[in-house]
């Protein structure tokens, strides 16, 4: 394609060639040496010339001669037979030099080797064509060299070079011997004829459009230059366009453009599609530029006239994550609303085949007031029109609305452009199909969703929002879907001199929302404030620009959550985590790249920082007397940690914000205990009430130890439990925690060969008010078992849910993680697997069902039992079966208790058992006498403990074990009586009396 402001360069550089190469003086264009081999063809030949082979004017020539007394470089060829007398009728050896096309040559110089015999010609001579042009006496035996030059043959196009042999009467000759012949050169010049040519710029011209019943179109131009030309250039316009010289007059016959001594300057010329056309297509003509002796030039031309509709194809999502369940089609009246879409067709192209899928008739449907319709499946926001799911292939492939209805467009249905409103021609990644694109205007493009990285999350939608114009792609960018609504490029950029994320004036399009990406400029500190909801997709934090995330308390705390692509500094983002009572707490950091050093321990207030080690199962040494060793020095998002700060506050956690699955290699060489975190900033899912699909411990399930599908919470004196059992309680007990806080650190126990543990993008929710450790509650039917010992306490629970089994109920049932190994409290399966479990949970048999408790205490230790049951039907009481005391206590009420003394160490299942019975079968008249009394001894505090409601009447007498009455004293109406006792160790019996009875219990005094 020739720029009409280069032709002159152009032109001067070919006169340049011409010099440079064509004009060179003396350069051989033919040479023939006669080799043995193909001896009569041409040996050297100039490459715009064609040569033909030597031949005989009459007779037969003969090759292939070697070596002899005649030539100095042999072989040679020779004829016999040279009896004319006169060159104008002598035979000759002759051959053909054919100039290419554009060129011709001229010949200057003939040199050849000739040998006559005695009896051959006696003078040789050459001419060209009919011209003898040379002739020489010929020596008899004796070599000749011929050189000599040429005149009046130049500018030829085709020449037969002739050298001859005849008789002159030089020397006596009969003429019938020999004339043997070598080494002929033609040397000459070979020229490049100056040809008429045209020259455009450009070839094409396409995108006319105008609407039906307004036309014409806009003008598009080219420019024209000629040069050797030898007559005017003629422009001829093709049936349905039309041309103009002032872009003014336009006219639809030829035009002249003259020549002046044999050029055409630069000129413009204008063209335009003609008014009055019908609706459709117009592509393929050409304009065609002649002149004599040129080579004709075409200026192909390409339009639409487009309907006069007002509804175009404004928005297309056809690939949505997961099973694409949420694609739609949104059409568009440019803000009319209520436009009505009778008579209006749309057809779905499949490129593989591009031929049409099943259409949908709109007719008795509309815009809606704002001026959109959205068709699409029943899950899309805004929808008027659904349709089954996964209705839009990914591409390539098309959308096409037309005039008409559904009959005429069944599937199958070839692409047409008759009657056609507008189409988008669309594709995720694919190649451009050829056959789809005339739907388009000429020269616009086949559309990309994945354009901007992510067509699962975006669709193709006109940006500004109805530009562009039908069966016009040059407005659609890739966005996050706005289906019903104005298209958004979701762009917004922090604006504000304050710092509140939530406030609208600091943004240049409004607080951002999950789709928008967020630049923050640099200097600016926007603040997510405890309790703040803050999202965003790509973060963008420039220069020294910093965002913070603020935690006030353990219920008060800021939350993110951004699904794209964070850029900035590693130290722009800070989440500060607030530490409170003084306890330790288990942690990790929702960034990477954080150093913990002295310097972190220090300005945190950090007065203890520990991590867990699997392989040991133990704790590793106290950071701050040991700094941790890779890869435990630096924070990484999943990575648990349990510190201790020295009051209440914040730790400023900093680094490279994760929004990207974690995956954590669970390890079980030991005990299979790892420790982990919650990566995000933002509360994640722990469990199926949390998010019922993507939690923790679904997602987990099958990387876990079936009998600890669960998670372990510290919460600052034992381990909580959190997994499928925990929910929205009927009966307040406790705050509900079925999601973790940003940065909360847990256990999870690995199966046998360990696993992946993936901590997903999916699991993010905002849950600003969970506290950083862990609550329990349920709206099942619970028993809460409780033990308490003078320094410490324990639970366990049995929760109780029609589909649970007496087996392991994986997800629900949740074996003990113990702190303290002298003193613990759990269950046994009704169906035992030998796992001490500190949740089970079982069916609704409220009858049958006998639980296993085991009880780990030391000798000595006295022992209090309490029950907080939720939601146990009226008619059923709790009982705690004691097997070694042989008694049944019922603990069903808030203030009962059963309280003993262990004489010996309590170690496993066997002696406690939990059972639930009916209340009319229990006897609990006679089970309220037995033990109406408990005695218990508190050796270092010099006591002796009675329990129980005395009356006025009431007295105790303590015995030796040999009868001896050491003390007597009355028992004040209270539920405890402190009563001072000093004496040796041994057995004692107290007996108590009133007027209902007596009761009479042994005791050991251990000092």
């Amino acid at each position: 394609m020739w720029k009409s402001i280069n032709f002159k360069g152009m032109f001067l550089s070919g006169l340049i060639m011409l010099f440079s190469s064509g004009w060179v003086m003396g350069q051989t264009i033919a040479q023939f040496e006669f080799p043995a081999t193909n001896s009569l063809t041409v040996s050297v030949k100039e490459a715009n010339v064609t040569v033909t082979d030597v031949a005989l004017s009459s007779g037969t020539i003969s090759t292939n001669y070697t070596t002899g007394t005649y030539f100095p470089n042999e072989p040679y060829i020779q004829g016999t037979g040279w009896t004319a007398t006169t060159q104008a009728s002598a035979k000759y050896f002759y051959f053909t030099i054919t100039a290419g096309s554009g060129y011709n040559f001229s010949i200057t110089n003939i040199s050849f080797n000739a040998y006559a015999t005695s009896a051959g010609p006696s003078a040789f001579g050459f001419a060209i064509g009919s011209s003898d042009l040379y002739s020489t006496n010929a020596p008899s035996a004796s070599l000749l060299s011929v050189d000599q030059s040429v005149t009046g043959q130049s500018g030829l196009s085709t020449a037969t070079i002739k050298i001859q042999g005849w008789l002159n009467s030089s020397r006596a000759s009969t003429g019938g011997g020999s004339f043997k012949l070598d080494d002929v050169i033609i040397t000459g010049t070979v020229t490049a004829l100056a040809t008429p040519f045209i020259a455009i710029d450009p070839s094409t011209l396409d995108g006319y459009t105008y609407t039906e019943g307004s036309g014409p179109s806009s003008s598009q131009s080219f420019t024209l230059e000629g040069r050797n030309l030898t007559s005017d250039i003629t422009v001829t316009p093709p049936t349905n366009y039309e041309i103009s010289s002032d872009n003014n007059t336009f006219q639809s016959t030829p035009s002249l453009y003259g020549e002046s001594g044999g050029e055409v300057s630069t000129k413009t010329v204008y063209v335009r599609l003609k008014t009055g056309l019908a609706q459709g297509d117009y592509n393929g003509e050409t304009v065609t530029l002649s002149s004599s002796g040129a080579t004709n030039k075409t200026i192909t031309c390409s339009g639409s006239v487009l309907s006069t509709s007002s509804v175009i194809i404004n928005e297309v999502d056809a690939d949505t994550e997961g099973s694409d369940i949420l694609e739609f089609i949104e059409l568009y009246d440019g803000g009319a609303g209520n436009t009505s879409l009778n008579g209006l067709v749309l057809a779905l192209y499949d490129g593989g085949d591009d031929l049409s899928n099943v259409p949908y008739d709109l007719d008795g449907y509309s815009t809606d007031a704002n001026g959109y319709f959205v068709l699409g499946d029943a899950a899309v926001s805004n929808v008027d029109y659904t349709v089954s799911n996964s209705f839009i292939q990914n591409g390539s492939d098309a959308v096409a609305l037309y005039s008409g209805d559904a009959a005429d467009f069944p599937a199958g249905t070839a692409v047409t452009s008759a009657n056609l409103i507008d189409a988008l021609v669309y594709d995720t990644d694919d190649a451009d199909d050829d056959g789809l694109l005339p739907l388009l205007i000429s020269g616009q493009s086949q559309i990309n969703e994945a354009g901007n990285g992510n067509s699962a999350r975006h669709s193709n939608q006109r940006l500004p929002n109805g530009s562009g114009g039908a069966r016009n792609t040059s407005t659609y960018g890739q966005y996050f879907p706005t289906p019903g609504t104005e298209n958004d490029d979701w762009q917004t950029t922090w604006t504000g001199s304050g710092t509140d994320w939530t406030a609208s004036g600091n943004w240049s399009d409004g607080v951002p929302t999950t789709n928008h990406d967020v630049t923050i400029p640099t200097g600016k500190t926007p603040i997510i404030a405890a309790s703040t909801l803050a999202d965003c997709y790509d973060l963008t934090l420039e220069g020294d620009a910093t965002l913070n995330i603020v935690s006030t308390s353990a219920t008060a705390n800021g939350s993110l959550i951004f699904g794209g692509t964070y850029t900035g500094s590693a130290t722009a983002v800070t989440y500060q985590r607030y530490f409170v009572n003084l306890k330790e707490q288990m942690f990790g950091s929702p960034f990477s790249g954080q150093v913990i050093d002295g310097a972190f321990l220090s300005s945190n207030s950090i007065n203890g920082m520990i991590h867990y080690i699997e392989s040991d199962d133990a704790w590793s040494v106290n950071y701050t007397t040991t700094l941790p060793s890779s890869p435990y020095n630096a924070f990484a998002p999943g990575t648990g940690y349990m510190a201790k700060r020295s009051g209440n506050g914040v730790i400023n956690l900093t680094g490279t914000p994760n929004n990207a699955t974690v995956n954590i290699s669970l390890t079980r060489s030991n005990n299979g205990w790892n420790f982990l975190s919650n990566p995000f900033t933002s509360a994640i899912a722990a469990n199926a009430n949390g998010d019922a699909t993507n939690n923790l411990l679904t997602v987990n399930e099958s990387v876990l130890d079936a009998s600890y599908t669960a998670l372990y919470i510290w919460d600052g004196s034992s381990y909580k439990i959190i997994n499928h059992a925990s929910g929205t309680p009927s009966v307040t007990m406790d705050p509900v925690q079925n999601y973790l806080q940003v940065g909360q650190g847990f256990f999870v126990r690995s199966k046998s060969g360990g696993g992946t543990f993936s901590i997903t993008q999916a699991m993010q929710s905002h849950q600003t008010a969970i506290p950083f450790k862990s609550s329990e509650e349920t709206s099942w039917a619970s028993i809460i078992l409780n033990v308490e010992m003078s320094t410490s306490e324990a639970s366990t629970r049995i929760l109780y849910r029609e589909d649970m089994s007496r087996g392991i109920d994986i997800g629900y049932d949740a074996g003990l993680f113990n702190s303290n190994q002298d003193f613990s409290l759990y269950s046994r399966l009704v169906e035992d697997n030998g796992v001490d479990f500190g949740l089970q949970c079982l069916p609704t048999d409220f009858v049958n069902l006998v639980v296993p408790i085991g009880l780990d205490a030391k000798a000595g230790e006295i022992v209090k039992f309490s029950v907080n049951a939720l939601n146990i039907p009226e008619e059923y009481a709790v009982i705690l079966e004691d097997k070694t005391a042989n008694t049944f206590t019922n603990l069903s009420d808030e203030t009962a208790e059963y309280t003993i003394q262990l004489t010996n160490d309590s170690e496993g299942a066997g002696r406690f058992f939990i059972r639930t019975s009916f209340k009319s079968s229990l006897g609990f008249d006679d089970i309220s006498k037995q033990n109406a009394f408990q005695v218990f001894a508190r050796a270092k505090n010099h006591q002796l403990v009675i329990r129980g409601n005395a009356n006025e009447n009431t007295s105790a007498r303590i015995y030796s074990i040999t009868g001896k009455l050491v003390t007597v004293v009355g028992l004040r109406q209270t539920t405890e009586n402190l009563i001072p006792f000093n004496e040796k160790a041994g057995v004692y019996i107290v007996q108590i009396t009133n007027e209902v009875g007596i009761q009479t219990q042994k005791f050991a005094w251990v000092k």
